[in-house]
């Protein structure tokens, strides 16, 4: 069974219709699409809203099998889904064709590591890192806490989102 990385991701788009394709991507509801490295249905939290600049953005949450990393790299292939056969593709290939930037956040508490990516809508790769970190949820005494005590990470600065502007490439 392979690791589950829960993330939040940020997509900012010129139009509203793409964000939403851009949820139905994620779903895998698209005729065309689906997002590599998805393992789980990404729900829309925020949005689609617009962002006062000539932009759209939405925040998705769900989950990538193993880590978000392979979701930035080139990947493409067919793959069967429940309402046919759709092209299984990562963000370079998504971002350029549809025209929109992502920011994602990712953290693995069984291989203890956050990530942080961010692609523009030209496909240039603009956030790359990944940090060790750690969930305790039992003191030294083995008793289970009521909130889990973190190190390492990203720490403040997990799930703080660039500007839409700067999601986007302008």
């Amino acid at each position: 069974m392979s690791n589950t990385c829960f993330c939040t991701m940020k997509v900012v788009a010129k139009s509203r219709d793409t964000l939403l394709r851009v949820g139905k991507i994620f779903r895998e509801e698209d005729p065309e699409y689906a997002l590599a490295y998805a393992d789980d249905g990404f729900e829309m939290t925020v949005g689609p809203k617009e962002t006062g600049d000539g932009l759209w953005e939405a925040v998705f949450e769900g989950a990538m099998r193993n880590t978000g990393a392979g979701a930035f790299e080139p990947y493409g292939e067919e793959v069967v889904l429940p309402g046919g056969t759709a092209r299984l593709a990562s963000f370079p290939e998504l971002c350029k064709k549809l025209g929109f930037g992502v920011e994602y956040w990712g953290k693995e508490g069984g291989c203890c590591f956050q990530e942080h990516y961010a692609m523009t809508a030209a496909g240039r790769l603009v956030a790359n890192e990944s940090l060790e970190w750690y969930e305790e949820w039992e003191d030294e005494d083995g008793n289970e806490l009521d909130d889990p005590i973190e190190s390492g990470g990203f720490g403040e600065r997990y799930e703080t989102f660039f500007s839409p502007k700067y999601i986007y490439g302008e």
